[in-house]
């Protein structure tokens, strides 16, 4: 079934684009025309089309998201699209007002690059609230106005010069893309809900369901069968009112199951299992069975559902890490095992060498794998947004805390896994209060004094050695010693030569390349040192893919050798075989004539300069074509 996908846009402009968007991707696209508050009408008719997912923008997408519960993708504009119309807002004056929906990221810089005075004015989100903002920048002097297009219709209106933000044509894409799997996936948890519900209506089992009050959440079908009772009454209400004998609420004091006990009901004499719901050694409920499952409940879908609209899931498996070597095959039969576990495991390699792709598959094979995935990567943010993204903060914690407040990643990975690459790059304090969530299983968001439990399994990577660091005092011991449970070490490439040729030519069915890879390439490959691994390899098939059809497959490799050189040092430097005599300013060859001498001349010196023909070209003062002719009278 094809996912039914909606874009509410107050532009037409952006609506044609869409639609382009949406035939390249053979993807169906519904485009209606609405702004701000005109949507709420738009989003109730487009409710009972039963669309799966809304893209939208700005403050239109903010009302959308207020007044509906199908999942909103944006659509903004990019950083760039801005730049672009705040150059053109330059042409008519120095200082120019803004009007965007949310925080532009790096608009001090750009204002700075730009030369220009610019002041981005509040969110809104109904057209009144524009009105008013614009009336404020017309006060404060402003002529020009760079915004949305309703706020550029109304400045226009007003006598001012105004330059509309356009989307580009990526950014749709991505927000199409977006929107079709979070629909898939919508799609598959309804399929899910749809089986669920079914078992629940044609259980033979009675279930009741009480919470820690003793009061019923679940009474199912059969429950109202066996017992005359209908579930609209008794919901909400205290079990012991409507079933007297139910021990429910003894069973929860005594926190001890009983099972195959009889029980009168009326006339009926039934055969009840009835257990105590236990969460972190408190007892929370009881579920009583009696000749089903529970009832799928509101906000565990609308967990559900958050958690796929953030992207919060393992995106790879076993199967997406590629290799028949004895190395990768080690560590991949070593990290399955260790799925099936719940300690920490330490996932050590080098630069590219896929321990992101390992954390995935991990998480894919556990226990928890109906749960979150979380990834960090703990370099690329400074130690005070490190803390706050792990750990949340409460409202007010500081300048610019969200309105709210904000649950950390370690509340988002609940019941799941989180994944905290380059672990050896956090500091010594934030060592500190990663050891405590992980001894004591709970977290505390800045600028609260509450503890709240977390549920979550850790993996963490680094391509440093961590024992090193906590000898020279980077790096805590005790930390160490509890991340150090479960340890991986990922072989670099170098380590597992024969899997090359096997991920390269993965890589070019990737790329829809349509070509294998050149045997003698593949052979050359093999002898490449690939300092930055799988990365660096995807990276160089990606150019092959393209150049393949233009040039030589050795040119395309001599040229990657060679920038490569350039950056990290000699062939021999690289792991590369490089022929040496003992004099090397000088070449030996046999006397012969002028073309068998000129020949071995030639194959002698490419052998000296590893095949990279640019280096050989120079240093024999001819040009490269050239050099190229007299190659192939050699061959």
């Amino acid at each position: 079934m094809r996912p039914k996908i909606a874009l509410i846009t107050p532009y037409s402009e952006l609506g044609m684009l869409a639609g382009e968007v949406a035939c390249e991707l053979n993807e169906s696209l519904v485009v209606k025309q609405a702004a701000l508050e005109e949507a709420i009408r738009v989003v109730r008719k487009l409710e009972e089309e039963n669309v799966d997912v809304i893209i939208s923008r700005g403050g239109t997408a903010a009302v959308i998201r207020k007044n509906t519960s199908i999942p909103v993708v944006l659509c903004e504009a990019n950083t760039f699209d801005v730049l672009l119309a705040l150059h053109q807002g330059k042409k008519f004056s120095n200082r120019v007002a803004l009007f965007v929906f949310n925080q532009v990221p790096g608009l001090d810089t750009i204002a700075e690059i730009l030369d220009l005075d610019v002041c981005q004015f509040c969110s809104y989100e109904d057209l009144h609230a524009i009105e008013q903002e614009i009336e404020r920048a017309m006060k404060a002097g402003f002529e020009v106005i760079v915004g949305s297009l309703v706020a550029v219709r109304m400045a226009r209106e007003r006598g001012l010069k105004a330059i509309p933000i356009y989307t580009s044509k990526e950014t749709v894409r991505e927000a199409i893309l977006k929107a079709r799997e979070i629909a898939m996936v919508r799609h598959k948890e309804a399929e899910r809900a749809k089986r669920m519900q079914a078992i629940l209506d044609f259980a033979y089992d009675g279930i009741i369901v009480t919470n820690e009050d003793d009061v019923i959440e679940v009474f199912n079908p059969a429950a109202e069968k066996i017992t005359g009772i209908r579930a609209a009454q008794v919901i909400g209400q205290k079990a012991e009112q409507w079933i007297p004998n139910t021990r429910l609420v003894a069973v929860k004091e005594n926190r001890r199951p009983e099972v195959g006990e009889l029980q009168e009901i009326g006339k009926t004499t039934i055969v009840t299992n009835r257990v105590p719901i236990i969460v972190k050694d408190k007892v929370v409920g009881v579920v009583a069975t009696f000749h089903e499952i529970s009832r799928i409940q509101n906000w565990e879908r609308k967990i559900r559902k958050a958690l796929y609209s953030k992207g919060l899931i393992a995106k790879h498996t076993f199967d997406d890490i590629i290799g028949n070597s004895q190395a990768i095959t080690t560590a991949k039969l070593q990290a399955r095992n260790y799925g099936s576990y719940d300690s920490t495991v330490l996932l050590v390699g080098e630069t590219g060498t896929g321990k992101e792709l390992f954390a995935h598959a991990i998480h894919s094979v556990s226990p928890r794998n109906n749960g979150p995935f979380v990834a960090v990567n703990c370099s690329a943010l400074p130690d005070g947004l490190l803390e706050s993204e792990l750990f949340g903060y409460e409202e007010g914690a500081f300048t610019g805390a969200r309105r709210g407040g904000k649950p950390g990643l370690f509340e988002l990975a609940h019941g799941g896994t989180i994944f905290l690459d380059e672990i050896s790059s956090i500091s010594l304090n934030m060592q500190a209060r990663l050891l405590r969530v992980i001894q004591e299983k709970e977290v505390m968001r800045l600028g609260s004094d509450k503890l709240i439990p977390v549920d979550v399994r850790i993996i963490v990577a680094t391509n440093k050695d961590l024992a090193a660091l906590v000898a020279r005092g980077k790096f805590r011991e005790d930390l160490y010693f509890r991340l150090n449970v479960l340890r991986v070490r990922i072989p670099p490439l170098r380590e597992r030569r024969e899997d090359i040729p096997l991920l390269a030519q993965y890589f070019l069915d990737q790329q829809n390349a349509g070509c294998n890879l050149d045997p003698v390439i593949a052979r050359k490959m093999q002898e490449y040192r690939w300092p930055g691994n799988v990365r660096e390899l995807k990276s160089f098939i990606s150019r092959y893919a393209i150049l393949v059809n233009e040039m030589p497959a050795e040119t395309i490799f001599e040229d990657f050798l060679h920038e490569t050189f350039r950056l990290m040092g000699s062939p021999e430097e690289m792991g590369l075989p490089v022929e040496k005599d003992q004099n090397q300013n000088t070449v030996t060859i046999k006397i012969g004539s002028l073309d068998k001498m000129e020949r071995e001349l030639i194959q002698k010196m490419l052998a000296r300069y590893d095949h990279n023909r640019s280096a050989l070209a120079k240093a024999l003062g001819i040009s490269r074509s050239t050099l190229w002719k007299k190659l192939k009278s050699v061959r």
